[in-house]
């Protein structure tokens, strides 16, 4: 079974590095994004994170990030490339 690829983006460095850690011990997950803004979280998909095939199955992401907000991006998101 292959593992679920997270994105991770909170604006509360302390909260995303606990979930991070939390994360980085399942197997069943890997942290492939971490960001503190909404719009790089955008941009880690849509640029370079897709580049290395490592697109974000999930985003846990804060909703009340900072402008344009977290909530807004979640719909941003290309489709998944095919493995």
């Amino acid at each position: 079974m292959s593992k679920l690829k997270v994105l991770l983006a909170d604006d509360h460095r302390l909260m995303l590095e606990a979930v991070r850690v939390a994360i980085a011990g399942e197997d069943d997950f890997e942290v492939v994004a971490v960001t503190t803004e909404a719009t790089t979280m955008v941009r880690a998909v849509l640029s370079g994170v897709v580049k290395e095939r490592r697109t974000p199955t999930i985003a846990v992401t804060w909703p009340a990030l900072p402008a344009p907000g977290g909530q807004c991006c979640t719909g941003s998101a290309p489709p998944p490339l095919p493995d």
